[in-house]
């Protein structure tokens, strides 16, 4: 069937297989989320995750292959909610201050309501010569998207005038850090700045090394 305002082809609509298929994709990764957050990746297995998701072993099985695939699943899933927030909002700033701001308070957000996610990804994921190369593929593939944004928002504000000129990789990479440095001491409890002062904090430290002096 063809739509009659865009002459375009009507998407299909899902079956009611599809459907159910969709929904115990989405409970797996909810529940392997937690279990692994709770117990850490090498102490949880698949009958736990199962049982978490409300479904026999075997059920599991028939949408991932293995523990480590919906560890995979889980970290490509929230990197990509992640990284795709980040440029749709950024995208959206007209300075780069704008989007720094927009940058540091998408990850506030995602502080606040994605523990389980930044606890598995700061446990298992820490540094990346910690990890196996499958998964670095995952992580690498969302980071790169995000750093390669942020290399192109701040050639754009050193053109404009907005920033004095700097490497604008390694920058994009200090910035990524410093957000990085400040959900892992939230989430640690290491912080002793309430969060909304150590984000202005973070957020004028970056500012005052971009601009002109």
């Amino acid at each position: 069937m063809v739509s009659i305002l865009t002459g375009e082809p009507n998407p299909a609509r899902k079956t009611r297989k599809e459907i159910l298929s969709e929904w115990r994709h989405k409970e797996i990764l909810e529940a392997a989320r937690r279990i692994f957050a709770s117990l850490g990746y090498a102490a949880a297995n698949v009958e736990e995750i199962a049982k978490e998701a409300g479904m026999a072993k075997g059920t599991f099985y028939l949408y991932f292959k293995s523990k480590e695939e919906v560890l995979v699943a889980v970290l490509a899933s929230d990197l990509e909610y992640l990284t795709n927030k980040t440029i749709e909002g950024m995208s959206a700033a007209k300075t780069f201050e704008e989007r720094l701001t927009v940058f540091l308070n998408l990850r506030l957000a995602f502080l606040r309501h994605n523990e389980d996610f930044l606890r598995i990804y700061f446990a298992e994921f820490g540094t990346r010569c910690s990890r196996p190369a499958h998964r670095s593929d995952v992580i690498d593939k969302q980071f790169w998207r995000a750093i390669d944004f942020m290399r192109q928002c701040l050639e754009q504000a050193i053109a404009q005038g907005e920033l004095r000129a700097v490497p604008v990789e390694s920058a994009a990479f200090a910035i990524f850090d410093l957000s990085k440095g400040f959900l892992e001491r939230h989430l640690r409890g290491w912080a002793h700045l309430p969060l909304e002062e150590d984000l202005a904090f973070t957020h004028s430290l970056i500012m005052n090394g971009l601009r002109e002096k």
